[in-house]
């Protein structure tokens, strides 16, 4: 079955901890395919040159669940998954967070290391927030300037997904909803356009909900 929503990391964003000397700096970043990810672990590598450690975790289910991990050197199960167990708690899909670590000279043990990166990777979720993302069904539509206010406040209003408009001999658009709101879309446009306005289908994408 497609699923038709998903959340997110809202945007990048970081959170800082200094446990026992040792600088644990957690990034998280929304992407959407493996080489999304590769490339953001790729750019913390050269935005942090000098750590010892770049423990990471990330997960996406486009086009189907996929998720990887790794301690980076680190004691087996300390970093990898603790951080990917904070993505899981949360929900999250098409979400990485790399924890970067300057070594402090001070052992953790396995237990302190664990908890270090946990905290340093749900400090960088709270940071970022999340953002709920849905598939859209998109259709485009011409209108008369006559009706194009309104029309756009009642999409508004009910939520529909709408980009920008194109001014031409008349209003062009993009509008878009979920496969239960189509109907509702639908009658809608043929309400406020008394007939004249025709949805054609400009395929399926996930969007931010507004």
């Amino acid at each position: 079955m497609q699923e038709e929503s998903y959340i997110s990391i809202a945007s990048e964003a970081s959170c800082e901890y200094t446990i026992k000397r040792s600088r644990f700096i957690g990034i998280c970043a929304p992407i959407v395919t493996e080489a999304d990810a590769i490339s953001f672990l790729e750019r913390m590598k050269e935005d942090y040159p000098a750590a010892r450690h770049y423990v990471y975790a990330w997960k996406s289910n486009s086009p189907y669940l996929i998720q990887k991990y790794s301690d980076d050197g680190e004691p087996q199960g300390t970093g990898g998954r603790p951080v990917l167990d904070v993505l899981e708690g949360a929900g999250i899909d098409r979400g990485a967070i790399c924890v970067v670590r300057y070594f402090g000279g001070i052992l953790l043990g396995t237990g302190g290391l664990a908890r270090a990166y946990s905290q340093a990777a749900a400090g960088a979720l709270a940071e970022a927030g999340f953002k709920k993302y849905m598939r859209y069904h998109l259709f485009s539509l011409e209108v008369e300037y006559s009706v194009f206010d309104k029309l756009t406040a009642r999409l508004e209003a009910a939520a529909f997904y709408q980009d920008d408009a194109q001014f031409t001999s008349k209003v062009k658009l993009l509008v878009g909803a979920s496969a239960e709101m189509i109907s509702e879309l639908q009658v809608l446009v043929q309400d406020i356009t008394a007939g004249s306005g025709q949805l054609i289908p400009q395929g399926e994408r996930f969007l931010p909900v507004p």
